[in-house]
């Protein structure tokens, strides 16, 4: 199980990173293998790039290496992403997870900011497919191709409904495509 962690916020809406160690116990004596921090559902959108750096530093520092830290370095820019992903490697996290620019539906700026987030470090990433906040349709060719030209893609989190059928046709387009996981943990994939 690798959940999509919270965000801790004081009352007066400011960052709460003293909860942070308390959460990652938490989310470990109940099974987590790892950790994925800043998702969509992380309040990522609420947090400047500095608390984002605190948090990813928080969860790493207090997952220590029990649970590996997946850090969401999703931004609407790619230089912006690359950057935030070279910060999240300097933190420690173990991998990466990148979902669209928001809005940009071209295979070939999609292919582009892809390929230079990926070799911008060495880190392991995951794909996250989640068309209703970023408005973006990856279909199952995609992400094949993807798969095929970016080794470092391990593992693609699936959002878009109805899921079942996006996996089957990357498997019946290529059977034999196999998604690693991230490192020693498992990780659902296509």
């Amino acid at each position: 199980m690798i959940p999509i962690v919270l965000t801790p916020f004081h009352q007066d809406g400011s960052l709460d990173n003293e909860s942070i160690p308390a959460l990652t116990r938490f989310y470990g004596q109940n099974g987590a293998s790892a950790l994925i921090v800043l998702g969509i559902m992380g309040e990522a959108h609420a947090l400047s790039d500095r608390e984002r750096e605190l948090v990813v530093d928080q969860y790493v520092s207090a997952a220590g290496n029990k649970m590996p830290v997946v850090a969401t370095i999703s931004a609407p820019a790619t230089e912006v992403a690359v950057e935030r992903a070279r910060r999240a490697q300097n933190l420690g996290a173990k991998a990466l997870m990148v979902a669209p620019p928001p809005g940009v539906n071209n295979p070939r700026l999609l292919s582009d900011h892809f390929e230079r987030i990926a070799l911008s470090t060495d880190l392991p990433w995951i794909l996250q497919d989640e068309p209703v906040t970023t408005g973006v349709k990856l279909t199952a060719d995609f992400i094949v191709q993807l798969a095929e030209t970016i080794p470092t893609l391990s593992a693609v989190k699936i959002e878009d409904v109805p899921t079942a059928s996006k996996i089957a046709a990357i498997h019946r387009m290529r059977p034999e495509l196999k998604l690693d996981c991230l490192e020693d943990w498992e990780v659902c994939t296509c």
